[in-house]
């Protein structure tokens, strides 16, 4: 049995931002091809509302998506919002100390 994972984009998205629901189980096989249309979404330059609902399984490769996504967003200065984190990620963004990114992310890059 092969998971799969897919991005739509939500009915509430506006001119001025973006909605997108993730699906499925985001795993270690389905993240590579999720984050290429993620990214291809991201490029429109418009506020992120990333919708977490209907994510059926999630494991570090989730995280590392997630991450990746807020660090586009702050590269290009778009505000990024992350709704729904299923519990078993946010376990695994606590124990590695990012919770806090995924909750709050920020809208730019510190400067060095």
């Amino acid at each position: 049995m092969s998971n799969t994972a897919w991005l739509s984009i939500d009915d509430t998205s506006t001119t001025e931002d973006l909605h997108i629901c993730l699906h499925g189980s985001l795993d270690f096989t389905t993240v590579p091809n999720l984050w290429s249309q993620l990214r291809e979404q991201m490029e429109q330059g418009k506020p992120i509302i990333l919708k977490l609902h209907a994510v059926t399984h999630a494991n570090s490769a989730a995280l590392a998506l997630l991450l990746e996504a807020i660090a586009q967003a702050a590269a290009s200065a778009l505000p990024i919002t992350i709704q729904d984190i299923p519990s078993s990620l946010l376990d695994l963004a606590r124990l590695s100390n990012v919770e806090n990114l995924l909750r709050n992310p920020p809208s730019t890059l510190p400067l060095k």
